[in-house]
């Protein structure tokens, strides 16, 4: 009977040891589960900045096409204006036929 009761003891120390290793072990997996959800929250987070940098990235681009366009109109501009001062040159050149020489030559960059 005393073996018995030893053996029981025996059992029940062995039982108790192994419920205190499915405490920690559980203790673990909540911890791992933390972590899971920590890295999650940092995923969304990771994401949400990804689309706002797209959304600034989108801004940009748009901003720069703006910023090329007005470089054409400013390109057409300087076309017209260079035109509008062919034109007045060769109407100077019309009116005043010797001013040719000068006009040619003070346009001219000394080198």
């Amino acid at each position: 009977m005393r073996i018995e009761l030893a053996i029981a003891k025996i059992t029940n120390e062995f039982a108790e040891i192994t419920n205190a290793f499915a405490e920690i072990t559980n203790g673990f997996a909540k911890i791992a589960n933390a972590i899971a959800e920590i890295a999650n929250e940092f995923a969304e987070i990771t994401n949400a900045i990804a689309e706002i940098t797209n959304a600034i990235a989108e801004i940009t681009n748009a901003f720069a096409k703006i910023a090329n366009e007005f470089a054409e109109i400013t390109n057409a501009i300087a076309e017209i204006t260079n035109a509008i001062a062919e034109i007045t040159n060769a109407i100077a050149m019309l009116q005043y036929p010797n001013l040719g020489l000068t006009l040619k030559y003070s346009n001219r960059q000394d080198s």
